[in-house]
């Protein structure tokens, strides 16, 4: 009996073990087989379509005599059919068709068929559509002209400032200053539009507006207003000396051709007489033409000079005791007395300008005849003589080899 009891224990152990055992292997292998199944019945359920296949509904219009826009509709039931492997086409339905009142009676009569296709609408593409428009240029306007025009501007506006100061001396100028005044006004507002254009001009037009109003032509007739009177004054003065010095003995033996000097006067006193009477009649254009011909290098302040500066020079040629040195400074003389016989005045006087100081200091060292000539003074010579040959001629002088300063 407890053989029997101890057997029966022991078997119900391994089957209680066996219960448990294998539910567990059942549902391993289950999971191991079931779930590809069943994911593979998931891929083909999501990758088959479902398909209906519609029977298209026919419909048929027919137009009343009595009733124009009457329709009568017949309507086919619509069934739906399970799809198969073959029938893999999605049709779709044919779009209905309205009438209308302006439409024809042979096309209210038509009917459509239900196997003939629907047609398919179009729209058609939208057309490109370009907008004119104008492509701007860019003038390119040089920094140094807009400096130009308003340095230009601003030397007008100085220049009248001083002609409204001089005016006040002169009698009935009351309208020349009111003029002055509008001129002012003017060259402003010309400065203002080229600093700062407005939006409808360009810094061109602004420009191109200054250069064609010609202002400086007005400032140049308030000009001759201003000044002539002052400069005639100043002419009237010299032209009188001058007079007076041409016929002294001193100024006779310089060398000069005594009578083109007198015709050279007498030009000067005609030019003058001119300016002065075409100034009086208000015409300022014809009193500067006049007035330039004393004032392109015939004047009598000019020749004035000429022979102050020659005479002096001669004078201190007579305390010079070495001949060679004494020769070669008249030498030098020669060329600038040959250009006052010539006419040309101005050049002269600026020559006998830049040589007085420097042949001064080389006189003054050869006042004793025991002093010789040094190479050093010999060169300086050369050089006032080179010095003088190139101002002839029009060309710039050398002026540091001459040992003389430069001018600015």
């Amino acid at each position: 009996m407890k053989q029997f009891i101890e057997k029966i224990s022991k078997h119900g152990k391994r089957g209680v073990h066996f219960g448990i055992t294998l539910p567990v292997i059942a549902l391993v292998i289950f999971s191991l087989v079931d779930i590809p199944l069943f994911t593979m019945a998931q891929e083909l359920k999501m990758e088959t379509p479902i398909v209906h296949i519609y029977k298209i509904a026919q419909v048929s219009i027919t137009a009343s005599t009595d009733a124009p826009t009457a329709e009568a509709t017949t309507v086919v039931p619509i069934t739906e059919t399970k799809p198969t492997t073959e029938q893999a086409i999605i049709v779709s339905p044919a779009p209905i068709q309205e009438t209308t009142q302006q439409q024809t009676t042979e096309q209210q009569k038509i009917e459509q068929p239900a196997s003939q296709e629907a047609p398919v609408p179009t729209t058609p593409a939208p057309e490109k559509i370009e907008l004119p428009y104008e492509k701007e240029e860019i003038e390119f306007i040089d920094p140094r002209e807009v400096q130009n025009a308003l340095q230009d501007i601003k030397r007008m506006q100085s220049d009248l400032k001083r002609f409204t100061k001089q005016l006040k001396k002169v009698k009935n100028s009351a309208d020349d200053i009111a003029a002055i005044n509008e001129l002012l006004k003017q060259l402003a507002e010309h400065g203002k539009l080229i600093k700062n254009p407005p939006a409808d001009m360009s810094l061109r037009e602004a420009l191109q507006d200054f250069w064609n109003a010609r202002l400086w032509e007005e400032v140049d007739q308030f000009r001759a207003k201003a000044e002539i009177p002052n400069e005639l004054k100043n002419i009237e003065k010299d032209l009188k000396r001058l007079k007076k010095m041409i016929i002294q003995k001193p100024f006779k033996n310089l060398g000069f051709d005594m009578a083109l000097i007198s015709q050279a006067v007498a030009e000067i006193e005609t030019a003058f007489n001119e300016t002065k009477t075409f100034y009086n009649q208000g015409n300022m254009e014809d009193a500067l033409m006049a007035l330039d011909t004393i004032r392109q290098g015939m004047h009598p302040g000019e020749l004035m000079g000429i022979f102050y500066q020659t005479r002096e020079i001669k004078d201190k040629i007579g305390l010079v005791k070495n001949k060679e040195v004494k020769a070669i400074i008249n030498e030098l003389l020669a060329p600038v007395i040959e250009s006052v016989n010539d006419g040309d005045y101005r050049t002269a006087n600026q020559i006998l300008n830049e040589i007085r100081q420097e042949l001064f200091k080389i006189m003054s060292k050869f006042m004793k005849q025991t002093t010789a000539l040094d190479e050093k003074t010999r060169a300086k010579l050369d050089a006032l003589e080179e010095m003088i040959g190139n101002k002839l001629n029009k060309e710039e002088p050398n002026k540091e080899e001459a040992g003389l300063k430069p001018s600015e």
